[in-house]
C-alpha cells in the first residue's frame, strides 16, 4: 500500500492513537484541538485524497463535518462517529432539534457503538442498522485500578453523571437505613448530561460527594464499596454508565444496573444484576438481595470481573475501531 492513491488518511479526535500500530496503508492526524476553521480546511483541501474523519462523541464539529459532507457529497470523504450520545426528545424544542439531527446524521457513514442495542437511535433518529458497528468498550484507568485493593467498606456506591435516575434510587432505598455514597458532579454539569440530583429528601445515611471527579479520587470510592448501583433513566437510548460499570467490575464489585443499552445483549449471563429502568420496587429488591447475600453478591462480582477483563485494553479498542474504519473505506460498496 505504498502508492498514494492506496493510502487512507484518518483524521480524528481520538486520544493516544500514537500508541497503537495502525493498519497497513493508514496514516493518522490528530484534530483533537483543531479549531473549526482548521477542521473545515482539512475537509475541503486536496479533494482527490481519500480521507476519513473520526470523532468521538457528538460535538459541534461533527455537525460541521456533516454539513460539509452535504455540501460536497462527491468528495472522497467518510465520516465516522464513535459513542453517539443522544436522548429521547420530550419537549417541542427537543423534537425540532431531533429533526435537524436526523438530517445531519444521515451524512454519517458509520457509527461505532459501545452497545449492541441501538434500536432506540434507529427508530427516533432514523439511522439504518447497517450503519452501526458494535465495538466493546474497556476498563478505564487500569494503571490506577492495579494499585487499589478492593475491600468491603460497608456502603452502596452510586456514581456518574449521564442519564442517572437518582429519583428512582431514592425511592428504592426509603426505609432501608443502608449507608450510601453518591459521587456526582455539580448539578449544572449533571443537567447537561440529562441527570438531576436534588439535595432534598435523602435519608441521613446518604452522603453526597461532589469533589471526587478525577479518577484518583473516584476509583478509591469504587474500590471501597460493597456494591455499585447504576440507575439509568427510562428514556435512555445509549450505553450511559458503561464506563463506571466496567470499572466497578474490574474492581470485583457486584453491579446493579438498569436494563437498557448498557446491558442488553452484553450482561445477560449474570455479569450484573439487571433491573427494569424506573422501577424502584425491583431496584429495592435487588439492593437488599445483593447486600444481604454474600455468596450471591460475590458470584455476581466474579462473573462481572471475568467479563470486564476479557474485553482487553485501550489498544484492543483502538485496533477494533480502525478495523471498522478500514472496512468502511475500502469496501467495494463504499
Amino acid at each position: 500500500m505504498a502508492d498514494t492513491e492506496d493510502t487512507l488518511r484518518v483524521l480524528s479526535n481520538l486520544p493516544r492513537v500514537e500508541r497503537i500500530e495502525l493498519p497497513r496503508g493508514v496514516t493518522h492526524t490528530s484534530l483533537a484541538d483543531a479549531p473549526y476553521g482548521e477542521l473545515a480546511k482539512a475537509y475541503l483541501t486536496d479533494s482527490a485524497e481519500p480521507r476519513c474523519f473520526v470523532f468521538n462523541g457528538l460535538s459541534r464539529k461533527v455537525w460541521l463535518l456533516s454539513l460539509l459532507k452535504a455540501l460536497r457529497p462527491n468528495a472522497k470523504r467518510k465520516l465516522v462517529v464513535i459513542d453517539l450520545i443522544l436522548s429521547v426528545p420530550t419537549s417541542f424544542r427537543d423534537r425540532v432539534v431531533a429533526v435537524l439531527r436526523r438530517m445531519l446524521l444521515s451524512r454519517v457513514d458509520l457509527f461505532i457503538s459501545y452497545a449492541r442495542n441501538t434500536e432506540g437511535i434507529q427508530e427516533i433518529y432514523r439511522v439504518p442498522a447497517s450503519r452501526f458497528r458494535y465495538v466493546p468498550f474497556k476498563i478505564n484507568n487500569p494503571e490506577i485500578i492495579e494499585e487499589l485493593e478492593p475491600r468491603d467498606g460497608g456502603y452502596i456506591l452510586v456514581a456518574g453523571q449521564t442519564r442517572r435516575d437518582f429519583a428512582t434510587f431514592r425511592k428504592a432505598i426509603e426505609g432501608l437505613s443502608l449507608p450510601v455514597r453518591i459521587v456526582a458532579p455539580a448539578q449544572e454539569v449533571l443537567a447537561r448530561h440529562g441527570s438531576n440530583l436534588s439535595p432534598d429528601g435523602w435519608p441521613d445515611e446518604v452522603v453526597c460527594i461532589r469533589d471526587a471527579t478525577g479518577p484518583k479520587k473516584f476509583l478509591p470510592e469504587v474500590a471501597g464499596a460493597r456494591l455499585v448501583v447504576l440507575p439509568i433513566v427510562t428514556e435512555n437510548i445509549t450505553p450511559s454508565g458503561i464506563g463506571v460499570c466496567l470499572v466497578a467490575m474490574g474492581l470485583h464489585k457486584c453491579v446493579i444496573v438498569s436494563a437498557g443499552p448498557v446491558s442488553d445483549g452484553m450482561m445477560e449471563d449474570g455479569q450484573a444484576i439487571v433491573v427494569p429502568a424506573g422501577d424502584p420496587v425491583a431496584l429495592r429488591e435487588a439492593i437488599v438481595a445483593a447486600w444481604e447475600d454474600d455468596t450471591f453478591r460475590n458470584d455476581t462480582a466474579q462473573r462481572g470481573f471475568e467479563y470486564a477483563t476479557s474485553l482487553g485494553d485501550e489498544n484492543r479498542l483502538h485496533r477494533d475501531m480502525f478495523d471498522a474504519i478500514v472496512d468502511l473505506c475500502r469496501s467495494p460498496s463504499h
